[in-house]
């Protein structure tokens, strides 16, 4: 079964503790709720620096930064997706991106077909890729 990143954008803690506690039950309650889908629950992010293709560093994370993030399980994207409907980040006013995420290397691929035939692909590791390509 493939790993999916969830990807979290805004919302936030609550300022007061009896809300805190709230949330981080609400969170709990979710994890506790996907079971085995949960892989790494992940964690807040907090200070960010983005780095420009010309190599320029400026603070912060750019027009939307990920605010926190975690790693599921699913089946398929949609899967993921119906999954990650459910995260407490929404409920504050944030927002997910759902990833599809590769096996680690040296592990076969599920999610590669070659010639109509899935499987049998073993991820060999990072390669020269030129330029502007995109790895295609």
């Amino acid at each position: 079964m493939p790993n999916y990143l969830l990807a979290y954008h805004g919302g936030g803690m609550a300022q007061d503790e009896a809300e805190r506690n709230k949330v981080l039950a609400q969170w709990g309650k979710w994890f506790q709720d996907l079971g085995p889908a949960l892989v790494d629950g992940g964690n807040p992010v907090m200070k960010a620096k983005t780095i420009s293709s010309k190599g320029s560093v400026s603070e912060g994370g750019g027009q939307n930064p990920v605010s926190g993030y975690s790693l599921i399980k699913a089946d398929s994207l949609d899967a993921a997706v119906k999954l990650a409907r459910e995260c407490p980040v929404l409920s504050g006013g944030g927002g997910s991106v759902v990833f599809a995420v590769p096996p680690p290397v040296g592990t076969p691929c599920p999610l590669v077909a070659i010639n109509g035939v899935s499987g049998g692909v073993t991820l060999a590791g990072p390669k020269s890729v030129p330029a502007g390509t995109g790895g295609v």
